[in-house]
């Protein structure tokens, strides 16, 4: 499922599993979006407002242009600490 060139991760696959599990528990859906270095951002979409100062503070930078909070794979699996 493509929302504003961002791609909603639909298959869960080992590699993603942490990431599934951060956001499992806000009720968000996993997004990915290229960055054009090979590398792969990751994000939040959904309603993330109750947990905005938290993804703000972890290191996430929100896209309001694709309505989601994204980050690399390692700032990303440190909301879980």
């Amino acid at each position: 499922m493509s929302l504003n060139n961002i791609c909603v991760i639909q298959d869960r696959i080992p590699q993603n599993e942490k990431m599934w599990a951060i956001a499992d528990a806000c009720g968000c859906k996993l997004a990915v979006k290229e960055n054009g270095k090979y590398n792969e951002v990751y994000g939040l979409v959904g309603n993330t407002f109750p947990i905005k100062d938290k993804l703000k503070s972890a290191g996430f930078r929100f896209d309001g242009a694709k309505r989601a909070w994204f980050a690399d794979q390692l700032t990303f699996e440190s909301l879980r600490s």
